[in-house]
């Protein structure tokens, strides 16, 4: 299933959403994009 997410309050950004995963990853140029330390991004 595909998902229109806003992150902190950018995007909307498309994601596949796993309803059966308990973990969301995305890439380092997204976080690089939406401004998110990278200590707290696990890759």
């Amino acid at each position: 299933m595909l998902a229109s997410l806003k992150i902190n309050d950018q995007g909307p950004f498309t994601f596949l959403l796993d309803t059966g995963a308990d973990t969301i990853f995305i890439s380092k140029q997204l976080a690089n994009q939406i401004k998110i330390n990278h200590k707290e991004v696990y890759y």
